[in-house]
C-alpha cells in the first residue's frame, strides 16, 4: 500500500501510540482487502461499546479524533437514563452501567461527539454528495450512500473508529465509482407507491435484500415526492436481510438521474418484480392477519403518518385501511409492548405519536419504548411532544431498539408490535422465539397497547 507522508509518521508513531495503532490496523486491513492508498474521511460514526481496554490503547495520545465524530446508540435497547421505566432489569443494568460510564468518559475527554443515534446526519453529522466517511451501523451506512450521495463501505466497529482517530480509511468498496452502480434492477406492477404505507415499504426493503444481497439495486416508480421518513424505511431493512451498500431510486437518489447512470451502462444481473402477491407475502412474515382479501386487488394502503391525506381513501372505512397496512388492534391486543425507533423517529414521527396518545394511556402491564436522539429531545419538548408521549406511560431511549446483541427484553413482555423490520427481525431472533414481534403501523400498535383516559 502506498502510503503518503503524514501517514507513513503515523505508522511510525510519531502522532502517538493510539494513532500509531489506528493506522497499523487500517493498513492490514486495507491490504487485506486490495486497497492501494489511504483516502481522507470527511467524517466518522463509531459504536459506544468498543470493548474498554482497546478504546483505551486507541485513543491513547490522541486530543480528539481526527474528523468529525459522532457516536452510535447504546447496543441492547440499554438507555443509561431511562432504563429503570424501561422495564429492564436491574441485575442487568448493574453488570453494564460501569463500562458504560467509563467509555463516557473517555468519549468526553477525547472529543468524541455523544450523540447516540443511529442516523447522525440528523444531528450534525452530514456528509455531502463524493464525501468518503466511515460509519458504523448498516442502516446509516445504506442511506448516507443512496441518499446523501457519500461513499462508505460497511466498515465494522474497530475500523470505523481506527478511521476517525486518523482521518483515513482504505480506498475500496463503494469508495470505488464502478462498485457504486447497481447490478440488480427492481420493477413495481400493480402498486400505488405514492399510497405505500412505512410497514409496505419495510416489506419491500425486507424482501429485496434477500434478492440483493450484496449487490446494489436500483428501483423505478418513485417520486421525488418521497422524504426521508419514508425512504429509510424502505432502505434500512436492504441490509438486515441483506448486504446492500446503495439503493438507487431513478430520479429520487444523488447518483440516479437516469436508469442507466444507476447501472453504469450496463445491462442488470438481475431484475426483480414487486407485485401485490410479493408484498402480501413479504408482509404476512411478521402479521397476525391474513391480508389476501385486502391484497386482492391493487394493493389498498393507508397514508404515511404526518402526512396530510389527499385523493380519495384508499380503503372504505379506517378499519379497512388499517388491516391493510398492518396487524388489527384486536388480532395485537395481548401485545405487552410497543416499540418505535429502529431507525430513530424523526421529530415528525414523534409529533405523530404525541397526536395519537391524546386522551389516551398505556395499559397497565404494558410498555411503549421510543427510541429517539437525545438532541431532538429537547426540541421535542419545546413543542410539548415529549409531555404527551411520557405522561401517556411511553419512555424515550437514546439506544439501539432492535436490541442488538443480547436483547434485555423484560421477562413480562413476550409479544412486542413494531414498524419496523429490522427491530422485528432481530428481537425475534435474539430472543430465541421467547418474544414473538408482529408488525403493524404505528397508529395500530398504538391502538393495542392503550386505552382512553
Amino acid at each position: 500500500m502506498i502510503l503518503d507522508q503524514e501517514e507513513t509518521a503515523m505508522v511510525e508513531g510519531k502522532f502517538g501510540p493510539g494513532v500509531q495503532k489506528s493506522m497499523e490496523m487500517l493498513v492490514k486491513f486495507g491490504t487485506a482487502f486490495g486497497a492501494g492508498k489511504m483516502v481522507r474521511i470527511a467524517s466518522a460514526h463509531v459504536i459506544p461499546t468498543i470493548p474498554i481496554e482497546l478504546l483505551e490503547q486507541m485513543t491513547e495520545g490522541i486530543r480528539h479524533p481526527a474528523v468529525f465524530t459522532s457516536l452510535h446508540p447504546h447496543m441492547s435497547a440499554f438507555s443509561p437514563e431511562s432504563w429503570a421505566e424501561m422495564g429492564i432489569a436491574a441485575d442487568y443494568a448493574s453488570r453494564n452501567l460501569d463500562l458504560l460510564n467509563r467509555r463516557k468518559k473517555i468519549f468526553q475527554e477525547k472529543g468524541f461527539f455523544q450523540t447516540y443515534t443511529c442516523f447522525p446526519a440528523m444531528v450534525g453529522n452530514l456528509p455531502r454528495k463524493g464525501d468518503f466517511i466511515s460509519w458504523i451501523g448498516s442502516g446509516g451506512q445504506v442511506i448516507a450512500n443512496s441518499v446523501l450521495g457519500a461513499r462508505c463501505n460497511r466498515d465494522g466497529a474497530v475500523i470505523s473508529l481506527a478511521a476517525a482517530i486518523t482521518g483515513r480509511a482504505p480506498f475500496r468498496g463503494l469508495f470505488l465509482d464502478e462498485e457504486r452502480y447497481a447490478k440488480v434492477q427492481v420493477r413495481l406492477h400493480d402498486i400505488d407507491v405514492d399510497r405505500l404505507s412505512q410497514i409496505e415499504l419495510g416489506a419491500i426493503g425486507y424482501f429485496l435484500g434477500e434478492q440483493a444481497q450484496d449487490r446494489n439495486v436500483v428501483i423505478e416508480g418513485f417520486s421525488r415526492d418521497f422524504n426521508l421518513d419514508r425512504l429509510k424505511y424502505l432502505m434500512v431493512p436492504l441490509s438486515v436481510t441483506g448486504a446492500v451498500g446503495v439503493c438507487h431510486i431513478v430520479g429520487v437518489t444523488p447518483e440516479a438521474d437516469t436508469l442507466e447512470q444507476a447501472l453504469g451502462g450496463k445491462a442488470p444481473e438481475q431484475h426483480v418484480d414487486i407485485k401485490p402477491d410479493t408484498l402480501r407475502h413479504a408482509l404476512a412474515r411478521y402479521q397476525t392477519v391474513d391480508l389476501s382479501a385486502a391484497l386482492a386487488t391493487a394493493i389498498p394502503v393507508g397514508r404515511p403518518c404526518g402526512e396530510p391525506a389527499s385523493g380519495p381513501a384508499p380503503c372504505a372505512t379506517a378499519d379497512d385501511a388499517r388491516t391493510a397496512v398492518g396487524a388489527t388492534a384486536a388480532d395485537v391486543r395481548g401485545a405487552g409492548m410497543a416499540l418505535f425507533g429502529c431507525p430513530h423517529l424523526s421529530i415528525n414521527e414523534v409529533r405523530h405519536l404525541a397526536g395519537l396518545l391524546a386522551q389516551r394511556h398505556v395499559s397497565p402491564g404494558k410498555r411503549l419504548w421510543v427510541g429517539f436522539a437525545h438532541q431532538q429531545y429537547r426540541l421535542a419538548e419545546e413543542m410539548g411532544y415529549v409531555q404527551s408521549i411520557e405522561q401517556a406511560g411511553g419512555t424515550f431511549a437514546s439506544a439501539c431498539m432492535s436490541a442488538i446483541p443480547d436483547a434485555p427484553i423484560p421477562e413480562s413482555v413476550d409479544l412486542i408490535l413494531t414498524q419496523s423490520f429490522k427491530a422485528a427481525h432481530y428481537i425475534s431472533r435474539l430472543t430465541k422465539g421467547r418474544v414473538r414481534v408482529r408488525i403493524a403501523d404505528m397508529d395500530a400498535c398504538v391502538d393495542a397497547i392503550t386505552e382512553p383516559n
